[in-house]
């Protein structure tokens, strides 16, 4: 199965799709399954990637229409939201000038045509140039009124770098999840300990390759419960490949069950390739 790259940060509404009000004991991963998890592991893959540019891909627009449209609803409502909607702080002071900010912050606040949204985005810098720097989304919530029907989501996010640009950089992430739709609701919560090497120590967020890691458990509509551990290899972008804009360009992720049941992305520039134990997804 290819798929197109989705937009950035749907990682966590992505998965609203997946969730139930059912909950049952964890289930080996069928084909079904692992075509959902699919759409929603190339989702986590892009909000890493996106992560590496955080001054200029985690405007409050993005977030809510990548939000807004991978739950399937309409992100017109969203047109009426302008800058005055938003409380931005210090994203013009970047002491160490390592490209990241020292203490940043965007507030959330918007209200208009049936459409609500709130919460914290906050980029903190760490001391020292290339030291690594901590996203954090906090309290994000976002509702929707669709045809007289009440759709709600609610996140929260760290994503916490450190080293330094001549040693491998580690990497904490974490996600939380809960959605509210109408006939499903469900939670979701993903974390890992990757690493990060870049390609240039006198540019290090630049480019570079991410070995993943991590666990996963998510209720899918049929009402099963799945869990599954993430492992990523040779998986490289370079922001100065103007094709690969959302994407890694190399690499792939496994998720494995405790069966061994695998799916596979297999990444190349601007597509992806998804097998299931060892064969095409549709």
């Amino acid at each position: 199965m290819r798929r197109a790259p989705l937009l950035l940060l749907t990682t966590g509404v992505g998965l609203m799709l997946l969730l139930s009000s059912c909950s049952q004991p964890v289930a080996p991963l069928d084909k079904t399954a692992a075509t959902q998890l699919a759409a929603v592991g190339q989702s986590g893959d892009q909000m890493m990637y996106g992560m590496m540019d955080p001054t200029s891909t985690l405007t409050p627009a993005s977030v809510a229409t990548s939000a807004l449209t991978t739950a399937g609803l309409s992100a017109q409502p969203l047109s009426y939201c302008t800058s005055a909607n938003y409380t931005k702080t210090g994203w013009g002071t970047d002491t160490d000038s390592d490209g990241i900010p020292d203490h940043a912050t965007i507030q959330y606040a918007c209200s208009t045509s049936g459409v609500t949204m709130s919460g914290t985005l906050t980029v903190q810098d760490k001391s020292g140039m290339y030291t690594g720097y901590t996203v954090t989304l906090s309290n994000f919530k976002l509702t929707a009124l669709v045809s007289g029907q009440t759709y709600s989501l609610s996140a929260n996010m760290t994503f916490d770098l450190s080293g330094s640009p001549s040693t491998t950089y580690t990497l904490d992430d974490s996600l939380d999840i809960n959605a509210d739709f109408p006939g499903s609701s469900g939670s979701l919560s993903m974390s890992g300990h990757p690493t990060y090497t870049p390609d240039s120590a006198s540019d290090p967020f630049a480019a570079g390759t991410f070995t993943l890691d991590g666990q996963a458990t998510f209720v899918a509509p049929n009402g099963k419960t799945y869990s599954v551990t993430r492992k990523g290899q040779n998986l490289h972008f370079d922001k100065a490949n103007t094709t690969c804009t959302t994407d890694f360009d190399a690499g792939t992720v496994t998720y494995v069950d405790g069966q061994g049941n695998t799916l596979e992305l297999a990444y190349t520039c601007g597509a992806v390739t998804a097998t299931y134990n060892g064969g095409p997804l549709p």
